[in-house]
């Protein structure tokens, strides 16, 4: 199947079609239209025939806060950030077609470009598909109850390292 893949803006010709397919799957079109996430986020869409099958969007944010625990740093004192994968989805007929692990990896390979340590996700216990794509692409799984409003979320948090540790931030045994 041909498919291209495009990185996209709130510039983009077609963005407001990328509003409307998050809404008609439920997908929290907020991420997508509200200004302030938009400034630190990174779109990437899958076409198949002009029209919108798949959609990936990270937003880069400092290691810790969202957590409740302070911004981690690096030993020379610096912010460690990450790409929080916020939203993902490939359209039912359009799955195990490759295009999710596609995304992903768009997201992998922007991450160090961006100065982001590691790439995270979270994902319901329910999406054993995306469970697959992120075991193939080499991601850690740490399961964790998310506290909601509406009641405990039991997920998991996928987290992949991106960007090597400098040499002169290496411990070495005389340390």
């Amino acid at each position: 199947m041909n498919y291209t893949i495009e990185k996209w803006t709130p510039n983009h010709p077609q963005w407001p079609q990328l509003v409307a397919f998050a809404q008609e799957h439920d997908l929290f079109a907020n991420i997508i239209d509200s200004p302030a996430l938009i400034a630190e986020s990174h779109y990437f869409t899958a076409l198949h025939n002009k029209q919108i099958i798949a959609f990936i969007m990270c937003l880069v944010q400092p290691i810790g806060p969202e957590m409740d625990v302070p911004e981690l740093v690096d030993p020379h004192g610096r912010m460690l950030t990450e790409a929080k994968i916020r939203a993902f989805f490939v359209e039912e007929r359009f799955r195990n077609q490759g295009i999710g692990t596609a995304l992903q990896k768009c997201i992998l390979d922007l991450a160090p470009q961006l100065g982001c340590f590691q790439v995270r996700s979270r994902s319901e216990l329910s999406k054993k598909a995306n469970y697959a794509i992120k075991l193939k692409l080499g991601f850690a799984a740490h399961p964790a109850i998310r506290k909601m409003r509406s009641g405990d979320s039991p997920g998991v948090y996928w987290v992949k390292n991106v960007q090597r540790v400098d040499s002169s931030l290496q411990s070495t045994a005389n340390d």
